[in-house]
Protein backbone atom coordinates (compact mmCIF):
# COMPACT_ATOMS: atom_id res chain seq x y z
CA UNK A 1 0.00 0.00 0.00
CA UNK A 2 1.36 3.44 -1.13
CA UNK A 3 1.66 6.66 0.77
CA UNK A 4 0.64 10.33 -0.33
CA UNK A 5 -1.56 9.34 -2.92
CA UNK A 6 -5.11 9.56 -3.34
CA UNK A 7 -7.01 6.63 -2.46
CA UNK A 8 -10.27 4.56 -3.27
CA UNK A 9 -12.20 1.86 -1.37
CA UNK A 10 -13.90 -0.35 -3.34
CA UNK A 11 -12.83 -2.30 -6.72
CA UNK A 12 -16.09 -1.80 -8.39
CA UNK A 13 -17.56 -0.20 -11.60
CA UNK A 14 -17.57 3.36 -9.95
CA UNK A 15 -14.10 3.02 -8.33
CA UNK A 16 -12.44 1.56 -11.15
CA UNK A 17 -13.88 4.23 -13.16
CA UNK A 18 -13.19 7.12 -10.83
CA UNK A 19 -9.62 5.41 -11.12
CA UNK A 20 -9.76 5.52 -14.80
CA UNK A 21 -10.05 9.08 -14.75
CA UNK A 22 -7.73 10.44 -12.22
CA UNK A 23 -5.02 8.09 -13.86
CA UNK A 24 -5.49 9.57 -17.64
CA UNK A 25 -5.54 13.16 -15.82
CA UNK A 26 -1.81 12.53 -14.39
CA UNK A 27 -3.43 11.43 -10.77
CA UNK A 28 -1.76 8.61 -9.15
CA UNK A 29 -3.92 6.48 -7.06
CA UNK A 30 -4.93 3.01 -5.92
CA UNK A 31 -8.03 1.35 -4.68
CA UNK A 32 -8.36 -0.91 -1.64
CA UNK A 33 -10.35 -3.44 -2.21
CA UNK A 34 -11.46 -6.38 0.58
CA UNK A 35 -12.45 -8.92 -1.53
CA UNK A 36 -9.96 -10.87 -2.55
CA UNK A 37 -11.93 -11.61 -6.11
CA UNK A 38 -14.17 -10.16 -7.96
CA UNK A 39 -17.95 -10.85 -7.59
CA UNK A 40 -19.48 -12.66 -10.28
CA UNK A 41 -23.15 -12.03 -9.62
CA UNK A 42 -24.68 -9.75 -12.33
CA UNK A 43 -26.08 -6.96 -10.80
CA UNK A 44 -26.41 -3.82 -12.50
CA UNK A 45 -26.74 -3.93 -15.93
CA UNK A 46 -27.89 -1.02 -17.85
CA UNK A 47 -25.27 1.63 -19.37
CA UNK A 48 -26.72 4.98 -20.51
CA UNK A 49 -25.70 7.12 -23.66
CA UNK A 50 -24.26 9.58 -21.12
CA UNK A 51 -22.51 6.75 -19.36
CA UNK A 52 -20.70 5.92 -23.02
CA UNK A 53 -19.91 9.37 -23.59
CA UNK A 54 -17.55 9.31 -20.46
CA UNK A 55 -15.93 6.11 -21.05
CA UNK A 56 -14.84 7.68 -24.29
CA UNK A 57 -12.86 9.64 -22.65
CA UNK A 58 -10.86 6.76 -21.63
CA UNK A 59 -10.78 4.95 -24.50
CA UNK A 60 -13.47 2.31 -23.63
CA UNK A 61 -16.37 2.59 -24.87
CA UNK A 62 -16.02 0.72 -28.32
CA UNK A 63 -15.04 -2.81 -26.06
CA UNK A 64 -18.49 -1.84 -24.08
CA UNK A 65 -20.20 -1.76 -27.32
CA UNK A 66 -18.34 -4.41 -28.66
CA UNK A 67 -19.11 -6.79 -25.81
CA UNK A 68 -22.44 -5.26 -24.47
CA UNK A 69 -25.94 -6.17 -26.18
CA UNK A 70 -27.12 -2.81 -27.93
CA UNK A 71 -30.86 -1.73 -27.11
CA UNK A 72 -33.16 0.97 -28.14
CA UNK A 73 -36.42 0.63 -26.08
CA UNK A 74 -37.97 -0.32 -22.95
CA UNK A 75 -41.53 -1.70 -23.33
CA UNK A 76 -44.35 -1.65 -21.03
CA UNK A 77 -46.49 -4.30 -21.73
CA UNK A 78 -50.10 -3.65 -19.67
CA UNK A 79 -52.71 -6.26 -18.82
CA UNK A 80 -51.20 -8.40 -21.21
CA UNK A 81 -51.41 -5.68 -24.66
CA UNK A 82 -48.44 -3.40 -25.74
CA UNK A 83 -49.09 -0.43 -24.16
CA UNK A 84 -45.97 2.20 -23.77
CA UNK A 85 -42.17 2.90 -25.15
CA UNK A 86 -39.50 4.37 -24.13
CA UNK A 87 -37.86 4.57 -27.49
CA UNK A 88 -34.06 5.74 -26.97
CA UNK A 89 -33.37 5.61 -30.35
CA UNK A 90 -35.31 8.56 -30.81
CA UNK A 91 -33.01 11.08 -28.42
CA UNK A 92 -31.95 13.61 -31.11
CA UNK A 93 -27.74 13.91 -31.32
CA UNK A 94 -26.82 11.55 -28.53
CA UNK A 95 -23.62 10.36 -29.00
CA UNK A 96 -25.23 6.70 -29.03
CA UNK A 97 -28.35 6.36 -29.35
CA UNK A 98 -30.01 3.55 -27.06
CA UNK A 99 -28.50 2.00 -24.37
CA UNK A 100 -26.43 -1.29 -23.42
CA UNK A 101 -27.14 -4.11 -21.41
CA UNK A 102 -23.51 -5.29 -19.90
CA UNK A 103 -23.37 -7.60 -16.77
CA UNK A 104 -21.53 -5.30 -14.09
CA UNK A 105 -18.43 -8.19 -14.06
CA UNK A 106 -17.59 -7.36 -17.65
CA UNK A 107 -17.66 -4.05 -17.04
CA UNK A 108 -15.63 -3.99 -13.73
CA UNK A 109 -13.10 -6.08 -15.56
CA UNK A 110 -13.35 -3.99 -18.81
CA UNK A 111 -12.29 -0.88 -16.05
CA UNK A 112 -9.43 -2.52 -14.00
CA UNK A 113 -7.57 -3.43 -17.05
CA UNK A 114 -7.43 0.12 -18.05
CA UNK A 115 -7.04 1.12 -15.04
CA UNK A 116 -3.86 -1.01 -14.48
CA UNK A 117 -2.75 -0.13 -18.12
CA UNK A 118 -2.95 3.51 -17.07
CA UNK A 119 -0.28 2.82 -14.06
CA UNK A 120 -3.05 2.37 -11.41
CA UNK A 121 -3.02 -0.35 -8.34
CA UNK A 122 -5.96 -2.76 -7.15
CA UNK A 123 -5.36 -3.70 -3.90
CA UNK A 124 -7.29 -6.53 -2.74
CA UNK A 125 -7.72 -8.38 0.43
CA UNK A 126 -7.42 -4.64 2.15
CA UNK A 127 -10.24 -3.66 4.67
CA UNK A 128 -10.08 -0.31 5.77
CA UNK A 129 -10.87 -0.20 9.52
CA UNK A 130 -10.26 2.92 11.03
CA UNK A 131 -9.89 6.95 9.38
CA UNK A 132 -8.81 9.79 10.64
CA UNK A 133 -8.35 13.54 8.73
CA UNK A 134 -7.25 16.54 9.44
CA UNK A 135 -6.77 19.60 6.93
CA UNK A 136 -3.65 18.29 5.02
CA UNK A 137 -4.69 14.87 4.51
CA UNK A 138 -6.64 11.16 5.76
CA UNK A 139 -4.65 8.59 7.99
CA UNK A 140 -5.99 5.44 7.39
CA UNK A 141 -5.60 1.56 9.15
CA UNK A 142 -6.28 -0.66 6.58
CA UNK A 143 -6.49 -4.60 7.63
CA UNK A 144 -4.36 -7.34 5.24
CA UNK A 145 -3.37 -10.79 4.88
CA UNK A 146 -0.29 -9.70 6.62
CA UNK A 147 -1.93 -7.62 9.55
CA UNK A 148 -2.81 -3.98 9.97
CA UNK A 149 -1.23 -1.07 7.76
CA UNK A 150 -0.95 2.20 8.48
CA UNK A 151 -1.03 4.87 5.41
CA UNK A 152 -1.42 8.89 5.25
CA UNK A 153 -3.26 10.14 1.50
CA UNK A 154 -4.27 13.34 0.90
CA UNK A 155 -7.92 12.33 -0.45
CA UNK A 156 -10.00 8.84 0.26
CA UNK A 157 -12.75 8.33 -1.90
CA UNK A 158 -15.88 6.11 -0.69
CA UNK A 159 -16.71 4.21 -3.75
CA UNK A 160 -17.55 0.85 -1.22
CA UNK A 161 -21.77 0.03 -1.71
CA UNK A 162 -24.46 0.52 -0.13
CA UNK A 163 -22.84 -0.48 3.28
CA UNK A 164 -19.93 1.46 3.30
CA UNK A 165 -17.70 1.05 5.35
CA UNK A 166 -16.18 4.86 4.94
CA UNK A 167 -19.89 6.42 5.51
CA UNK A 168 -20.10 4.38 8.85
CA UNK A 169 -16.57 5.55 9.67
CA UNK A 170 -17.63 9.32 8.30
CA UNK A 171 -20.45 8.70 11.14
CA UNK A 172 -22.66 10.39 7.66
CA UNK A 173 -26.45 8.99 8.16
CA UNK A 174 -28.12 7.29 5.99
CA UNK A 175 -31.35 8.13 5.54
CA UNK A 176 -34.45 7.41 3.53
CA UNK A 177 -37.18 4.33 3.37
CA UNK A 178 -37.28 0.46 2.10
CA UNK A 179 -39.50 -1.13 0.35
CA UNK A 180 -41.94 -2.68 2.40
CA UNK A 181 -41.51 -6.00 0.16
CA UNK A 182 -38.91 -8.51 -0.88
CA UNK A 183 -37.97 -8.77 -4.93
CA UNK A 184 -37.18 -11.74 -6.61
CA UNK A 185 -34.14 -12.00 -9.24
CA UNK A 186 -34.04 -15.08 -11.62
CA UNK A 187 -31.65 -15.56 -13.97
CA UNK A 188 -30.97 -17.89 -16.94
CA UNK A 189 -31.59 -19.39 -20.19
CA UNK A 190 -35.01 -18.68 -21.98
CA UNK A 191 -36.38 -22.01 -23.42
CA UNK A 192 -37.15 -19.94 -26.37
CA UNK A 193 -36.36 -16.86 -27.66
CA UNK A 194 -39.63 -14.76 -27.69
CA UNK A 195 -38.83 -11.52 -27.23
CA UNK A 196 -37.16 -8.81 -29.49
CA UNK A 197 -33.23 -8.63 -28.44
CA UNK A 198 -33.07 -5.27 -28.73
CA UNK A 199 -35.48 -4.05 -26.11
CA UNK A 200 -35.94 -4.58 -22.19
CA UNK A 201 -39.71 -5.20 -21.04
CA UNK A 202 -41.85 -4.48 -18.10
CA UNK A 203 -44.92 -6.24 -17.57
CA UNK A 204 -47.67 -5.02 -15.25
CA UNK A 205 -50.93 -5.71 -14.11
CA UNK A 206 -53.46 -4.96 -11.80
CA UNK A 207 -51.24 -6.74 -8.65
CA UNK A 208 -47.86 -7.27 -10.12
CA UNK A 209 -44.83 -5.91 -12.27
CA UNK A 210 -42.21 -8.01 -13.42
CA UNK A 211 -38.90 -6.70 -15.67
CA UNK A 212 -37.70 -8.83 -18.61
CA UNK A 213 -33.90 -8.09 -19.52
CA UNK A 214 -32.33 -9.33 -22.22
CA UNK A 215 -28.37 -9.92 -21.34
CA UNK A 216 -25.04 -9.98 -23.26
CA UNK A 217 -24.51 -13.45 -22.48
CA UNK A 218 -28.02 -15.20 -23.93
CA UNK A 219 -29.84 -15.17 -20.20
CA UNK A 220 -33.41 -13.29 -19.66
CA UNK A 221 -33.13 -11.56 -15.77
CA UNK A 222 -36.94 -11.40 -14.75
CA UNK A 223 -37.31 -9.51 -11.61
CA UNK A 224 -40.34 -8.28 -9.56
CA UNK A 225 -43.44 -8.88 -8.83
CA UNK A 226 -43.70 -5.08 -7.51
CA UNK A 227 -45.86 -6.00 -4.71
CA UNK A 228 -46.19 -7.31 -1.57
CA UNK A 229 -43.94 -10.98 -0.93
CA UNK A 230 -42.37 -12.22 2.41
CA UNK A 231 -39.45 -13.86 1.68
CA UNK A 232 -37.68 -13.57 4.90
CA UNK A 233 -36.87 -17.03 4.83
CA UNK A 234 -34.73 -16.25 2.33
CA UNK A 235 -35.57 -19.70 0.54
CA UNK A 236 -36.30 -19.41 -3.07
CA UNK A 237 -35.74 -22.76 -5.69
CA UNK A 238 -36.59 -22.95 -9.20
CA UNK A 239 -40.22 -24.20 -8.08
CA UNK A 240 -40.91 -21.37 -5.66
CA UNK A 241 -39.72 -18.84 -8.00
CA UNK A 242 -41.78 -20.20 -11.09
CA UNK A 243 -44.75 -20.32 -8.70
CA UNK A 244 -44.12 -17.30 -7.76
CA UNK A 245 -44.40 -15.77 -11.58
CA UNK A 246 -47.29 -17.68 -12.27
CA UNK A 247 -49.72 -16.38 -9.59
CA UNK A 248 -48.37 -13.14 -10.78
CA UNK A 249 -50.99 -13.32 -13.49
CA UNK A 250 -49.08 -11.58 -16.37
CA UNK A 251 -48.98 -13.00 -19.66
CA UNK A 252 -45.69 -13.46 -22.15
CA UNK A 253 -43.41 -14.04 -18.82
CA UNK A 254 -40.48 -16.31 -20.74
CA UNK A 255 -40.02 -19.92 -19.25
CA UNK A 256 -36.19 -20.24 -18.27
CA UNK A 257 -34.81 -23.79 -19.15
CA UNK A 258 -32.24 -23.33 -16.81
CA UNK A 259 -30.77 -20.93 -13.82
CA UNK A 260 -27.60 -19.31 -13.23
CA UNK A 261 -28.62 -17.06 -10.15
CA UNK A 262 -31.93 -16.88 -8.07
CA UNK A 263 -32.14 -14.80 -5.45
CA UNK A 264 -33.85 -11.93 -3.40
CA UNK A 265 -33.44 -8.19 -2.39
CA UNK A 266 -34.92 -5.51 -1.09
CA UNK A 267 -35.21 -2.24 -2.63
CA UNK A 268 -33.93 0.84 -0.80
CA UNK A 269 -34.06 4.32 -1.02
CA UNK A 270 -31.66 6.18 0.54
CA UNK A 271 -29.39 9.35 0.13
CA UNK A 272 -25.86 10.03 2.42
CA UNK A 273 -26.60 12.82 5.02
CA UNK A 274 -22.81 14.28 3.39
CA UNK A 275 -21.29 13.52 0.18
CA UNK A 276 -17.91 15.61 0.84
CA UNK A 277 -16.51 15.62 4.62
CA UNK A 278 -13.37 17.17 4.49
CA UNK A 279 -10.50 15.40 2.15
CA UNK A 280 -13.04 12.81 2.08
CA UNK A 281 -15.50 11.67 -0.90
CA UNK A 282 -18.63 9.19 -1.21
CA UNK A 283 -19.37 7.98 -4.45
CA UNK A 284 -22.24 5.52 -6.11
CA UNK A 285 -24.14 3.20 -3.44
CA UNK A 286 -21.89 4.59 -0.92
CA UNK A 287 -23.80 8.22 -1.72
CA UNK A 288 -27.35 6.81 -2.98
CA UNK A 289 -29.85 3.96 -3.53
CA UNK A 290 -32.82 3.76 -5.27
CA UNK A 291 -35.20 1.74 -6.87
CA UNK A 292 -33.98 -0.24 -10.12
CA UNK A 293 -36.82 1.61 -12.55
CA UNK A 294 -34.79 2.72 -15.86
CA UNK A 295 -31.59 1.00 -14.77
CA UNK A 296 -30.18 4.60 -12.90
CA UNK A 297 -27.78 3.38 -9.83
CA UNK A 298 -24.11 2.51 -11.68
CA UNK A 299 -24.94 5.19 -14.14
CA UNK A 300 -25.87 7.96 -11.48
CA UNK A 301 -22.32 6.38 -9.99
CA UNK A 302 -20.41 6.71 -12.95
CA UNK A 303 -21.36 10.32 -13.08
CA UNK A 304 -20.54 11.17 -9.36
CA UNK A 305 -16.95 9.57 -10.32
CA UNK A 306 -16.62 12.20 -13.39
CA UNK A 307 -18.02 15.45 -11.66
CA UNK A 308 -15.10 14.19 -9.09
CA UNK A 309 -12.31 13.71 -11.05
CA UNK A 310 -11.91 17.33 -13.06
CA UNK A 311 -12.17 18.86 -9.56
CA UNK A 312 -9.34 16.21 -7.71
CA UNK A 313 -7.29 17.20 -10.81
CA UNK A 314 -7.90 21.01 -11.54
CA UNK A 315 -8.89 22.68 -8.41
CA UNK A 316 -5.83 22.97 -5.74
CA UNK A 317 -8.00 23.69 -2.77
CA UNK A 318 -10.10 20.65 -2.12
CA UNK A 319 -11.53 22.80 0.76
CA UNK A 320 -13.65 24.69 -2.11
CA UNK A 321 -14.66 21.93 -4.61
CA UNK A 322 -15.59 19.76 -2.12
CA UNK A 323 -19.07 21.62 -1.27
CA UNK A 324 -19.86 22.34 -4.86
CA UNK A 325 -19.47 19.07 -5.68
CA UNK A 326 -21.51 17.88 -2.97
CA UNK A 327 -24.33 20.47 -3.75
CA UNK A 328 -24.55 19.09 -7.38
CA UNK A 329 -24.63 15.33 -7.17
CA UNK A 330 -26.78 15.12 -4.39
CA UNK A 331 -29.70 17.52 -6.34
CA UNK A 332 -28.73 15.06 -8.75
CA UNK A 333 -29.49 12.24 -6.52
CA UNK A 334 -32.39 13.12 -4.79
CA UNK A 335 -34.20 13.64 -7.62
CA UNK A 336 -32.81 10.56 -9.47
CA UNK A 337 -34.52 9.14 -6.24
CA UNK A 338 -37.48 10.70 -6.95
CA UNK A 339 -38.10 10.17 -10.43
CA UNK A 340 -37.10 6.16 -9.99
CA UNK A 341 -40.29 5.83 -7.26
CA UNK A 342 -41.74 2.35 -8.61
CA UNK A 343 -45.38 2.88 -7.02
CA UNK A 344 -45.98 6.69 -8.48
CA UNK A 345 -44.60 5.02 -11.75
CA UNK A 346 -46.42 1.72 -12.00
CA UNK A 347 -49.83 4.12 -10.95
CA UNK A 348 -49.33 5.74 -14.04
CA UNK A 349 -48.43 3.47 -16.35
CA UNK A 350 -52.09 1.07 -15.04
CA UNK A 351 -53.86 3.84 -15.38
CA UNK A 352 -52.98 4.03 -18.66
CA UNK A 353 -53.11 8.05 -18.80
CA UNK A 354 -49.01 8.33 -20.01
CA UNK A 355 -48.95 10.59 -22.19
CA UNK A 356 -46.35 11.10 -25.77
CA UNK A 357 -44.62 14.34 -23.86
CA UNK A 358 -44.41 11.73 -20.59
CA UNK A 359 -43.29 9.32 -22.29
CA UNK A 360 -40.08 11.43 -24.51
CA UNK A 361 -39.40 12.95 -20.57
CA UNK A 362 -38.79 9.95 -19.68
CA UNK A 363 -36.70 8.59 -22.12
CA UNK A 364 -34.64 11.64 -21.52
CA UNK A 365 -34.78 11.81 -18.22
CA UNK A 366 -33.27 7.97 -18.33
CA UNK A 367 -30.74 8.33 -20.51
CA UNK A 368 -28.96 11.08 -18.01
CA UNK A 369 -27.64 13.15 -21.47
CA UNK A 370 -29.89 16.24 -19.96
CA UNK A 371 -28.97 16.65 -16.32
CA UNK A 372 -28.97 20.05 -15.24
CA UNK A 373 -26.44 20.33 -12.32
CA UNK A 374 -27.13 23.57 -10.62
CA UNK A 375 -30.17 25.01 -10.57
CA UNK A 376 -31.94 23.75 -7.03
CA UNK A 377 -35.27 24.59 -8.29
CA UNK A 378 -35.27 23.26 -11.91
CA UNK A 379 -36.18 19.88 -13.28
CA UNK A 380 -33.21 17.63 -13.13
CA UNK A 381 -33.71 17.16 -17.19
CA UNK A 382 -33.74 20.30 -19.01
CA UNK A 383 -32.07 21.87 -22.36
CA UNK A 384 -31.71 25.13 -21.64
CA UNK A 385 -28.41 26.94 -22.48
CA UNK A 386 -27.66 28.07 -18.73
CA UNK A 387 -25.03 27.52 -16.27
CA UNK A 388 -25.29 23.94 -15.06
CA UNK A 389 -26.09 22.38 -18.44
CA UNK A 390 -24.72 19.60 -19.87
CA UNK A 391 -22.87 20.01 -23.39
CA UNK A 392 -24.09 16.79 -25.10
CA UNK A 393 -21.65 15.10 -27.03
CA UNK A 394 -23.03 15.86 -30.79
CA UNK A 395 -21.75 14.24 -33.57
CA UNK A 396 -20.00 16.37 -35.79
CA UNK A 397 -20.27 16.40 -39.78
CA UNK A 398 -16.75 15.26 -40.17
CA UNK A 399 -17.25 12.03 -38.33
CA UNK A 400 -15.92 14.20 -35.15
CA UNK A 401 -17.57 14.42 -31.45
CA UNK A 402 -18.15 17.82 -29.80
CA UNK A 403 -16.16 16.36 -26.97
CA UNK A 404 -13.03 15.21 -28.51
CA UNK A 405 -12.83 18.13 -30.24
CA UNK A 406 -13.46 20.47 -27.75
CA UNK A 407 -10.51 18.79 -25.72
CA UNK A 408 -9.07 21.01 -23.11
CA UNK A 409 -10.76 24.48 -24.78
CA UNK A 410 -12.80 26.28 -22.02
CA UNK A 411 -14.48 28.68 -24.05
CA UNK A 412 -17.32 27.99 -27.22
CA UNK A 413 -17.89 30.90 -29.39
CA UNK A 414 -21.78 30.07 -30.64
CA UNK A 415 -20.93 33.03 -33.11
CA UNK A 416 -19.09 30.69 -35.35
CA UNK A 417 -20.78 30.05 -38.92
CA UNK A 418 -19.39 26.28 -38.29
CA UNK A 419 -17.50 23.56 -36.14
CA UNK A 420 -18.49 23.30 -32.72
CA UNK A 421 -20.17 26.90 -31.85
CA UNK A 422 -22.34 26.38 -34.55
CA UNK A 423 -23.75 23.26 -33.48
CA UNK A 424 -24.13 24.10 -30.53
CA UNK A 425 -26.54 27.18 -31.24
CA UNK A 426 -28.39 25.28 -33.46
CA UNK A 427 -28.65 22.34 -30.58
CA UNK A 428 -30.15 24.78 -28.15
CA UNK A 429 -31.38 27.55 -29.90
CA UNK A 430 -30.69 29.77 -27.20
CA UNK A 431 -29.34 33.53 -28.62
CA UNK A 432 -25.90 33.17 -26.37
CA UNK A 433 -22.48 34.55 -27.45
CA UNK A 434 -20.20 32.45 -25.77
CA UNK A 435 -20.01 29.47 -22.81
CA UNK A 436 -17.43 28.63 -20.71
CA UNK A 437 -17.64 24.34 -20.38
CA UNK A 438 -15.80 23.07 -17.16
CA UNK A 439 -13.88 19.61 -17.81
CA UNK A 440 -16.74 17.50 -17.39
CA UNK A 441 -18.94 19.77 -20.21
CA UNK A 442 -21.32 21.10 -18.05
CA UNK A 443 -21.45 24.85 -18.25
CA UNK A 444 -19.79 27.08 -16.15
CA UNK A 445 -20.99 30.35 -17.03
CA UNK A 446 -22.62 32.61 -19.79
CA UNK A 447 -20.22 34.98 -21.71
CA UNK A 448 -20.38 38.59 -21.92
CA UNK A 449 -23.57 39.59 -23.78
CA UNK A 450 -25.35 36.71 -23.10
CA UNK A 451 -29.57 37.18 -22.55
CA UNK A 452 -29.74 33.87 -20.02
Amino acid sequence: MMHDIHTIIGAGPVGLLLGCLLAKRGIPCQILEKSEHRSELTRALMIHSASLDIFSTIDVDGEILERGLRQRYIHFDVDGEARFSLNFSCIANAGFQGFVNLRQPVVESILEQRFVGLGGCVLRRHQLVELVQDSDGVSLVVETIDGREHARVPVLIGCDGANSTVRRLLKTAFTGTDYTFQYILAEGQPARRSLSEDASYMAINEHAALSIVPMDNGEYRIAGPGRHVSLTDGVLTRESVETLIRNTGLDKIPDLSSYSAIRYYTVRERCAERFAVGRAFLCGDAAHVHSPAGGQAMNLGFGDAFSLAWRLAHVADIDDSGPSWEAERMRVARQTISRTQIGPLLAKIRSRAVSASELTSLTETYSQLFHDVCDEGASLCQKRLRRGARIPNLPLADGDSLWSRLGTEKKIDLSETSGIGRALADYFGDKVSAVYVRPDFHVDRIGAGASL
